[in-house]
């Protein structure tokens, strides 16, 4: 923290010093929060505003207030991924379906044919 400054952001230039992933960009840039006796409301508060700000002033692009959010437990249910496309929540015909119970039986996945993707929130190693 800044002396005498009680809320701050900077802009950092970052570079990864790790084996490249296909996933991971080898350098990038993230805007670094010094915050001191904040909540959550406050940070998200922050960061939307920020966004906000930076979408209109670069693109001409309004944002909804306040921008929608999803839990890390939703997003694992609905898309398997912490990173979920939600272009997917478009598709009308889109209904995750649960299917743990087909691969809880020894006799192994009894997975129904029209089943596009399979989600599993618990595996069971005996």
């Amino acid at each position: 923290m800044a002396s005498g400054i009680e809320r701050y952001f900077q802009i950092a230039r970052c570079f990864r010093d790790e084996l490249g992933r296909a996933d991971r960009q080898p350098e990038f840039t993230q805007i670094d929060l010094e915050m001191s006796f904040v909540t959550r409301e406050d940070v998200m508060a922050l960061v939307e505003g920020l966004v906000r700000k930076i979408w209109q002033e670069a693109l001409d692009v309004q944002i909804t207030n306040p921008i929608p959010q999803m839990t890390y437990r939703k997003a694992m249910k609905l898309f398997a991924s912490d990173k979920p496309d939600l272009r997917v929540m478009e598709d009308a015909n889109f209904q995750p379906s649960d299917l743990t119970s087909a691969f809880s039986t020894k006799e192994g996945p009894q997975v129904p044919p029209d089943i596009a993707s399979i989600v599993l929130h618990e595996v069971v190693i005996r």
